[in-house]
């Protein structure tokens, strides 16, 4: 409404214009067909039509590829996704919308649309591609060019490039959330509707369904080795289907990613210049950060979706060649990538220790170099994260502010960890709390291994049998009726007021209390029952478990 003239250009601070790009703006304009009109001769059909609203985007230079390596693993795969990405999906694919700037729209069509900008910083976080689905929805168009580009200045850190990913992730997850996709996906036909998903939320989904299925696949093994009757089940299928390898994990975890960088390379330049970068962001250990990227989406895809907790992340976009410390770092990949890999981790240990299988390094080698891009990328890419000064005063850092009881959340752990849980206690729904509790019981699977392992053990040493996993099943059996105890608590006038909440917070106390007096209970009557160090590791293992399981359950609720 505020603006004049005929076209309205999306345009960021941190894009660049270059003299001959703005030559060709003419050419650019014409694509609307200001002022051109059906020919009408004898009824004869229009050779060229007037305006019929469009969004015109044009491909981005990115600029400071050059500044890091990982500036140049996010650089090659941002032109990826301006260049060849875009082609395809205006054409064949017709699934093009608004994916940021430099576009230009239509100036009477965005007015009718309501603006280019949409009102809700949640379910609007990525505002831009909601641009393009109301453009659609109302019979406009978006069409890409290749003769004309703008240049643009990408994150160059690697705390920016997280951040950016989470962002761009939560945005898709509250896209799959929003009343405009779900017009759309009644609308399309069926040949765009799968471009269209492929294209916008189901790309993110892919990677959060890809990782899920590396838990899927190592609770799986331990399942079988924990089974008592897999043996016979082995042989009797000689191995055909539970020696599945996990090679595809290698391709499909952050690998698969770097496929299409060597492609738009050749395209663009040559096939020796494709062949030489796909060397040198190998060399450079570049599906590790492909890898870690991966863990990002499915984080925040996954917390968007199932929690609705999106929010923008502002990156700066500064010029970061400096040194990122290792706190900060820990704060902000704790969730998303350090307690996933430490739980991978942990798993392929009590895998190695119970596996009846002979090829487990086959088996797991995939998950180990999952689990090393998780944990050691921010190491790997931060500018001198292996210098000996640097990493001992991160290591100081991180000491002191674990230990330090200031109410601070920036100077102390205990701070910072409180204000977290207090945060997803007021925001998290009660019916999320019980899928993340369902979730969180697959922490029992490997208590009831270690259990059923202990028997076995006495079994074959023909020692009587004394019912730990009896005795396990009445444990959680307890733990649960305490549980559901606090269900009132939680669901009458939730945090509403301050008896409330202490009186909740007393229950939750207790609840904790009774179950590690029960586990504890356990441990005293079954450890004079005990005949080996190794039946006592077995059953400590049993109980560390499940109380970890009943702690977050606890404190979740």
């Amino acid at each position: 409404i505020f603006t004049t003239g005929e076209d309205i250009q999306a345009i960021d601070m941190n894009q660049d214009g270059y003299l001959e790009e703005a030559i060709k703006q003419r050419e650019m304009l014409k694509e609307f067909g200001f002022g051109l009109r059906p020919k009408s001769i004898l009824g004869n059909r229009a050779i060229i039509g007037p305006n019929t609203g469009k969004i015109v985007g044009f491909r981005e230079h990115v600029f400071t590829q050059d500044v890091s390596s990982i500036a140049n693993f996010f650089s090659l795969q941002e032109t990826g996704f301006v260049t060849a990405t875009q082609r395809v999906i205006e054409k064949p694919l017709c699934v093009r919308f608004h994916y940021g700037h430099p576009d230009v729209f239509d100036r009477i069509t965005a007015i009718t649309c309501g603006g280019i900008s949409r009102p809700s910083k949640g379910i609007h976080l990525s505002e831009d591609i909601f641009a393009g689905f109301y453009w659609v929805l109302r019979g406009g168009k978006s069409i890409q060019l290749d003769y004309i580009q703008a240049g643009k200045g990408r994150d160059v850190g690697f705390s920016q490039i997280t951040g950016f990913t989470a962002k761009i992730s939560m945005g898709n997850g509250m896209q799959a959330r929003s009343r405009e996709v779900a017009r759309l996906a009644q609308q399309l036909d069926f040949f765009r509707l799968l471009s269209f998903y492929y294209s916008s939320v189901g790309g993110f989904l892919t990677q959060c369904f890809l990782v899920l299925s590396v838990f899927l696949y190592m609770y799986s093994k331990l399942f079988i080795a924990f089974n008592s009757s897999s043996e016979e089940l082995i042989e009797d299928t000689n191995s055909a289907v539970l020696k599945t390898l996990s090679s595809q994990f290698i391709f499909q975890l952050g690998f698969l990613i770097i496929l299409p960088i060597p492609m738009v390379v050749g395209v663009e330049k040559s096939i020796t210049a494709a062949i030489s970068t796909l060397i040198g962001v190998l060399v450079r250990l570049s599906p590790f950060f492909f890898v870690f990227g991966v863990g990002t989406n499915a984080h925040y895809v996954n917390a968007a979706i199932t929690q609705g907790t999106a929010h923008y992340k502002a990156t700066g976009r500064g010029f970061v060649i400096e040194h990122e410390n290792f706190l900060f770092g820990f704060k902000t990949y704790l969730n998303s990538h350090y307690l996933p890999a430490l739980e991978l981790l942990m798993l392929l240990a009590v895998y190695a220790k119970f596996t009846i299988l002979s090829n487990y390094f086959l088996e797991t080698v995939s998950v180990y170099l999952l689990v090393i891009g998780w944990l050691y990328a921010p190491l790997m890419f931060n500018p001198n994260g292996l210098d000996n000064q640097a990493l001992q005063k991160d290591f100081t850092e991180w000491n002191t502010w674990l230990f330090s009881i200031v109410e601070d959340e920036e100077k102390g752990w205990l701070a910072w960890y409180s204000k977290k849980m207090d945060d997803q206690f007021v925001t998290c729904q009660f019916r999320k709390k019980i899928e993340i509790t369902i979730m969180n019981m697959r922490l029992m699977l490997i208590s009831y291994g270690f259990a059923k392992a202990l028997e076995l053990d006495r079994e074959e040493q023909g020692e009587p049998y004394i019912g730990t996993g009896n005795q396990f099943l009445l444990s959680l059996f307890v733990v649960l009726v305490a549980f559901v105890a606090t269900v009132p608590f939680d669901l009458k006038r939730r945090g509403k007021n301050k008896w409330h909440s202490n009186t909740n917070r007393l229950f939750r106390i207790g609840t904790l209390a009774v179950g590690v007096f029960v586990v504890c209970l356990i441990v005293v009557i079954d450890l004079a029952a005990l005949a080996s160090f190794k039946q006592m590791v077995y059953m400590l293992c049993t109980v560390a478990f499940f109380i970890y399981f009943v702690v977050l359950t606890v404190l979740l609720f």
